[in-house]
Formats: structure tokens, sequence, C-alpha cells
């Protein structure tokens, strides 16, 4: 299935899930022409939290790219990597927020969720609200997803989304103080429909380029168009939504 037909109802379905959990998503998938300009659009989300404004939600999807944590631009060989990964049409953007190499294209989602966040709120409490309502998003579309890191995929994590055993979504977290608040970023991407060893391709260059130990493999990861196929008549589920949408 074409990723534009998965989008917008996965949108859809987190918009619904996030309002069971007192939440505000709007579920429109805004596009960039590059994965820098995505991350800074997201990153940019915690500046606008003030008195007025507790919540910024922000959908996006961009061109392929690979997206590293910070500690990863201390590898050894870490610039010719980013020489190899651009010639390969494969530009490195380096986020803000921690984990390893991840990549991000036309066939992958991106949200991020930036909130206040009280005393009480710590980085689990918020992990455990976005796995959870992610979770009730994809039950909604016939999917039971499991938290827990998939080791062999790309960029794993204690809060890894997967189905059977194969990591769907990543989940990363940013905090800082803005405007008097204390604000969490929480951010997932997904892939919705992608060549899986490319993507694993990709992120393995990656590290054997800039002289990393991580590998992946792409038998860890799933799409979210194979685990709809894999669960039967599911694809219909999400066809009959996106049709309603237009």
């Amino acid at each position: 299935m074409r990723p534009d037909r998965l989008a917008r109802p996965l949108a859809a379905a987190i918009a619904a899930a996030a309002r069971v959990h007192g939440l505000t998503i709007d579920p429109c998938v805004e596009g960039f022409t590059t994965a820098a300009e995505g991350l800074e659009r997201q990153e940019r989300l915690s500046d606008e939290i003030d008195d007025g404004c507790r919540l910024r939600t922000l959908l996006w999807q961009v061109p392929q790219a690979l997206t590293v944590g910070r500690s990863d631009t201390h590898l050894p060989t870490f610039a010719a990597a980013t020489q190899r990964l651009a010639a390969e049409n494969w530009p490195v953007v380096v986020r803000r927020s921690g984990g390893a190499a991840c990549p991000v294209s036309p066939g992958t989602f991106q949200i991020a969720l930036a909130r206040t966040a009280g005393a009480d709120f710590a980085i689990d409490a918020a992990y455990r609200e976005f796995s959870t309502m992610i979770g009730d998003a994809l039950a909604s579309i016939g999917l039971v997803a499991t938290i827990g890191e998939v080791a062999e995929a790309f960029c794993p994590g204690r809060f890894d989304i997967q189905i059977d055993g194969r990591k769907l979504g990543g989940v990363s977290q940013h905090w800082c103080e803005r405007n008097g608040h204390r604000i969490v970023t929480t951010a997932a991407s997904f892939v919705l429909a992608e060549d899986l060893p490319e993507l694993t391709r990709a992120v393995n260059l990656f590290y054997e380029s800039a002289g990393g130990a991580k590998r992946c493999s792409a038998n860890a990861v799933i799409s979210l168009d194979l685990a709809l196929r894999d669960f039967g008549s599911k694809p219909n589920v999400l066809c009959h939504r996106a049709d309603k949408m237009g």
C-alpha cells in the first residue's frame, strides 16, 4: 500500500486515541523538503509552550535521510561517513534527542508531542503515556502492539513499539525549560511502507563508515503495510478510513 494511503488514517487514529487520554492532536500531516527542516520545526515546538499554550504537536514526513543522535558525531570517522551517505542519497542530520541512527523517508511517519510536565511527571511516565496512546491507535485498526526493546533493530530502545516481535516504531524524548515551564517533547518515527533491507543497509553503512560497532537487521523491523497484510483483512480497515477522508 502506498505510504500516503497509510499516513492520513494512522494520523486520524492517533488523534482519536489522544482524545481519550485528554490530549488534542491535529491529524494534519505536514510535509517538509528536507529532514533537517522537519527536525528544526519539531525542535521549535517547545519554544511555543507558554502560559496560554501547554501542548503542541506535529505529524510530518520528509524525503529520505538518516537522523543520528549527538553521540554518533563523536565516532572516529563521522565526517567521512556523512560524505559516504550523502553520496548514496542518504544525507545525515543530527537531532537533538538521543538514540542511535534512524532512517526517515517518504515511507516513514513522524509524530512529536511537546507538553508541560509537572514535578511528578518523569521520563518513564512520559514514555508510557505516549506509548499507550500509540498502542490504542494501532488497536483501533486491528493491530496489537507491545512495548519493549528490539535489540537487532535500528535505534533500539526500551519503549520500541513492536508488532509480533518486530519494531514498527521508535520513541525518543527531549527535556528542557522554556518560558518558565518544564517541557518534555516525546517523538516517534514509524515505518509505513518502505524497503526494509534498504533502511537497515543505510544504517549499517553509516556505522561501518563512521567506525561504530552498531549493526541492525531488516528481519527485526516491520512496516505498517506488512503488519496489516500479515493480519488478514486489516488493510481494508485502513483503506476504508482513507476513502472516508477523501
